[in-house]
């Protein structure tokens, strides 16, 4: 039998790695796991605070070694959400090794400062619209509350779907935003398509 080229080897252990851990992914989420199959969580708000995980900036999108990372909110956050951002400005969690300053945004010119900006439910649509105007081409993760917002341009969308949310993902917009989407938040996503 003939020895496998380097090249072969190397893709042959990238399909390995990426096996391996979707099912040690897959253990962890029970036995329904199938790639592309939705990330759901019950009638909660936590999922949009989850994929941060997954999700790498640039380098040059801090400007020190232990720059913190900015949580933007733009518009009137639900409880549930209160309640998320509290325990990121306590100090209690940190996003990839950060600590979290969360910015309130009082309009939409003040997004392009964020790591991460969170459009809630209550902002208008052309205050979203802006918004996505501002932020655009900047290496910002913008998540909205809508099923059109990852569609109009945004990165992800946290949708209810009666008691339960999932997540949408617009892989052009993040490509845009130069932001780097892990495997696993992309297999566990909707992939949606801009409008």
């Amino acid at each position: 039998m003939n020895e496998m080229s380097t090249p072969a080897k190397a893709v042959l252990m990238a399909a390995a790695t990426l096996m391996i851990g979707f099912s040690t992914l897959a253990s962890s989420r029970g036995n329904d796991f199938k790639p592309n199959s939705r990330l759901i969580a019950r009638g909660d708000s936590s999922l949009a605070y989850s994929a941060l995980t997954y999700i790498r900036w640039p380098q040059e999108s801090f400007d020190k070694e232990d720059s913190p990372f900015v949580l933007g909110v733009l518009g009137k956050p639900s409880a549930a959400h209160e309640k998320l951002l509290a325990s990121y400005s306590d100090g209690k969690k940190q996003i990839q090794g950060r600590s979290v300053q969360i910015r309130r945004c009082e309009d939409s010119s003040q997004a392009g400062s964020c790591h991460a900006l969170l459009v809630t439910q209550a902002c208008p649509d052309a205050q979203v619209q802006n918004a996505l105007r501002v932020v655009r081409g900047k290496s910002v993760l913008t998540i909205g509350e809508t099923g059109e917002f990852a569609e109009s341009g945004g990165v992800l969308s946290v949708v209810k779907d009666g008691q339960d949310s999932f997540l949408e993902l617009n892989q052009s917009a993040a490509k845009r935003q130069r932001l780097k989407v892990d495997v696993r938040l992309v297999n566990l996503s909707v992939l949606v398509q801009e409008r």
